[in-house]
């Protein structure tokens, strides 16, 4: 009995000592963070594994009412892309439980759906050659559906800056605007738009980043789950089975004000976004399923074990459709070439492109990348943990340096190894 004490004992230590340790790390870098984006700057992490479950916040959130309060743990946050993984799971979930098939064509479904909802067809809206895409060529993205973002002249965000201006989308518009407007002719040599509607290229020849392919996919998710409803009404955390118990704050919100659901306005750090505040808008800007996820990180964090995990308690897929979702390829098309992506998941890296590869340092999951808003999450094998991370900045650097002090940090408190991924913030103390 003693020893087993002893053992326990020795678990919580480590435990507590992760938490303190990121804490230490999470504050440190809002601190630097906010020298140059402001001090309402806010950053969150949750962690969770068999033997840890954690989430730890720095900063002050600011609302537009002049409020200021420190940030918790509760906190919700908006995760741009980070919504996709949820879709794709979705969509699976429907083969999974045989409702459609993965290699059925995705418009056998969609277009009664949208013939009734925009008067339109998939093929009016991008051309004959969309009749060949299939479901997981949706959230593939190898239907060849050109994305709405980076696309303008110079490689601007117009679809994105008309979002901003008017405060309120709709995925019909984002599907219009894709299908004649193509990004760069270097980013997409095959899409031509002069003759009207097109594709990056034929349906299964090529993969390019496309969050359009989401909304359609959505279109998909509300044709099958939801036929007489509107987009608006779909009722996604319904459709994936999150329940109230174990998601409580995972939301997905598409009419209404974002602020009804966000607790942390997001600031945009672009001059061409006119450092726009993220918090009173309409929920339908979010970009529907392509981004409209709001939640805490701790939700997030649990979604990532119980997707990815292979020994999770109530996965969310089947084993064939979690391969599925983590057979990754090589992009060829749109804003993102050679990224690598499956379906729904990025192959990421803690420590950078330049770090070597393996159970720690690489990892499937996704980025989030929307207005006023950054986050990253996924599952580390060699962890055999989710973790999530977000902050109220629409800036890349800081979530991915906690990710890779997350990485390298609990390494050596779980594991005992010593890995150095270039983590800066190591120290046991706040540096004031």
């Amino acid at each position: 009995m003693r020893v087993v004490v002893i053992l326990a004992l020795f678990s919580l230590a480590a435990a507590s000592n992760l938490k303190q340790r990121m804490q230490t790390v999470v504050t440190n870098i809002v601190k630097d963070t906010a020298k140059k984006w402001g001090d309402d700057t806010v950053m969150q992490l949750s962690f969770k594994s068999d033997t840890e479950e954690f989430t730890v916040a720095a900063g002050n959130v600011k609302t537009p009412d002049g409020k200021t309060r420190p940030a918790t743990t509760e906190d919700t946050f908006m995760y741009g892309s980070g919504t996709k993984p949820v879709v794709a799971a979705t969509v699976l979930r429907l083969v999974d439980q045989g409702k459609i098939k993965i290699d059925d064509k995705a418009s056998k479904y969609i277009d009664p759906w949208l013939q009734k909802q925009n008067g339109t067809t998939l093929e009016n809206i991008f051309g004959n050659a969309i009749s060949k895409a299939t479901v997981l060529d949706l959230i593939r993205m190898s239907a060849g559906i050109p994305d709405f973002e980076g696309v303008g002249v110079g490689g601007t965000d117009e679809f994105d800056d008309d979002v901003l201006k008017a405060g309120k989308s709709n995925p019909f518009d984002a599907a219009h605007y894709s299908a004649t407007h193509c990004p760069t002719s270097s980013r997409a040599p095959n899409c031509q738009t002069s003759a009207g509607p097109s594709l990056y290229c034929e349906p299964g020849d090529c993969s390019g980043y496309s969050s359009t392919s989401y909304q359609v996919a959505g279109m998909l998710l509300t044709s099958v789950l939801q036929p007489e409803a509107s987009w608006d009404d779909m009722d996604q955390r319904g459709a994936l089975g999150l329940s109230a118990d174990r998601y409580p704050n995972m939301q997905f919100p598409n009419k209404g004000k974002i602020s009804n659901t966000l607790t942390v306005p997001g600031k945009c750090t672009s001059q061409e976004w006119n450092y726009a505040t993220i918090y009173d808008q309409d929920a339908s800007m979010n970009g529907w399923t392509c981004g409209n996820v709001i939640a805490n990180t701790k939700d997030y964090a649990q979604f990532w074990v119980d997707l990815l995990d292979e020994k999770a308690t109530d996965p969310l897929v089947s084993d064939a459709s979690r391969t599925e979702m983590g057979r990754i390829t090589r992009m060829t098309q749109g804003t993102l070439p050679g990224a690598s992506y499956g379906a729904g998941l990025q192959r990421l890296r803690a420590g950078g492109y330049h770090s070597h590869s393996s159970d720690l340092s690489s990892f499937l999951g996704h980025e989030g990348d929307t207005y006023g808003f950054l986050a990253q999450g996924g599952f580390v094998p060699g962890l055999k943990a989710g973790f999530q991370l977000v902050l109220n900045r629409d800036y890349a650097s800081p979530t991915r340096t906690a990710t890779t002090c997350l990485v390298q940090i609990a390494a050596e408190e779980i594991l005992g190894q010593t890995v150095n991924l270039g983590c800066q913030y190591t120290s046991q103390q706040v540096v004031v």
